[in-house]
């Protein structure tokens, strides 16, 4: 990997261009060494100012201290000297990283509401006031992480759920007096989101906190990607993209 000389030079290649996050690949649930060696050597050829090493994408909170090493030397041996990595640490108010076989037992579903609950302080730092959060679901970890941390910190904020309407099965169990019933799903490009039902588990702590669900078209989604890239630079998944997308018809009052 190439170092570039100088903070400001880094910070000057990083702002004009594309840094994405890049995956980490896995066979059953061992890392793939080779995958990765191959993943990385395509990547060095793109156009990109640098790459973001085990952050979300990557699931650099979730893989144990050897695995982030393995990950991050990978990039350094295949990267060559055009593309620099962002490596991030876990945060220092989070567990030690475990491998699977020496974490204790616990529910998914609390695992997933707590991790996501974090960091509204930003939103309140930045925020005086804000009535709605939108909120892409996918299997609803997020957003009913979101939902108890405001409803403890901020109760009167509503919580909206953009979903692909190619499957979206909260509007579909709020329409059937919020009672989860089995849909018609069809995949797409919005990777992780959609689906033909609902974790029965995972609502029962969503459905008290949702006061309504959007089904995105997928070429609505499409043009809140677009937007994401044009105005802010961003190059966000689907997800991103429907509740950008809905967030633009909050410009007139929520009834």
């Amino acid at each position: 990997m190439r170092m570039v000389a100088g903070a400001d030079a880094v910070r000057a290649r990083l702002e004009r261009g594309l840094v994405p996050a890049v995956p980490v690949p896995f066979r059953g649930r061992t890392l793939d060494a080779e995958a990765l060696s191959a993943y990385t050597r395509w990547m060095a050829a793109q156009p990109v100012a640098g790459v973001a090493v085990n952050v979300h994408t990557g699931r650099g909170r979730h893989l144990a201290e050897p695995a982030r090493r393995q990950v991050l030397e990978a990039r350094r041996r295949k990267a060559g000297g055009a593309t620099s990595a962002a490596v991030t640490k876990a945060p220092p108010t989070a567990a030690p990283a475990r491998g699977p076989a020496s974490r204790p037992p616990r529910p998914r579903e609390a695992s997933l509401i707590e991790k996501t609950g974090h960091g509204l302080d930003h939103w309140f730092a930045v925020l005086d006031a804000f009535d709605a959060v939108l909120v892409p679901w996918g299997g609803g970890g997020l957003t009913t992480g979101v939902a108890s941390a405001l409803q403890a910190l901020r109760p009167q904020t509503k919580i909206y759920v953009c979903e692909p309407a190619t499957g979206a099965p909260v509007a579909a169990a709020i329409a059937n007096g919020r009672v989860p019933k089995s849909i018609d799903f069809a995949p797409s490009f919005v990777d992780g989101a959609g689906s033909g039902s609902l974790l029965p588990k995972m609502w029962a702590h969503a459905e008290p906190l949702v006061t309504d669900a959007f089904p995105i078209s997928l070429e609505d989604t499409a043009a809140g990607v677009r937007l994401l890239l044009e105005r802010g630079r961003i190059v966000g998944e689907g997800a991103a993209g429907r509740a950008i997308t809905r967030s633009r018809y909050f410009l007139r009052p929520v009834p």
